[in-house]
């Protein structure tokens, strides 16, 4: 293999998990925290720490804590890690969809404080422009396909 395809190969993969790390590592607490919201009406805090309290960049805008601002932020975290599943089967879709999903999470980590958020969306999307999309394989799978079906052809038998 070219040394080139692996390096994209690689950059791919650790998108990938980056992706799937933020959105698990994000999401699952942001679902509890919506139902721990809803029920009794304030943020969940998390060894000592607020977990969804707003931060001056929603407050600016008159948006507060609410169950369902947190709901949507779980919406945002799981098409996160549809993104890394994507990415990590190398769908072109996963690409997209990394850099389609960036404007919104970066307002939910600016409004809730997120520290670690940026962070992770930055080595993200570092990753990806760093590979390259690989259009060689789909042509390489389309002539592995072809040569295969090719093989499967039944013989025809010769007239006599």
């Amino acid at each position: 293999m070219p040394a080139a395809f692996v390096y994209t190969c690689h950059m791919r993969k650790f998108a990938a998990f980056i992706a799937l790390l933020s959105g698990l590592g994000f999401g699952l607490p942001a679902a509890y925290g919506t139902r721990y919201f809803a029920r009794y009406g304030f943020a969940w805090r998390f060894i000592g720490f607020q977990t969804h309290e707003t931060g001056p960049f929603f407050e600016q805008f008159g948006i507060f804590t609410s169950w369902p601002l947190i709901a949507g932020f779980v919406l945002v975290c799981a098409a996160e890690v549809a993104c890394g599943l994507l990415l990590w089967a190398d769908k072109p879709a996963g690409r997209w969809l990394a850099f389609a999903l960036l404007p919104f999470e970066l307002a939910y980590w600016a409004g809730f404080v997120l520290p670690f958020g940026p962070v992770g969306g930055v080595i993200r999307t570092v990753c990806l422009l760093l590979s390259k999309p690989s259009e060689s394989k789909s042509i390489h799978s389309v002539r592995r396909l072809s040569a295969f079906r090719a093989k499967r052809v039944p013989k025809t038998r010769s007239q006599p």
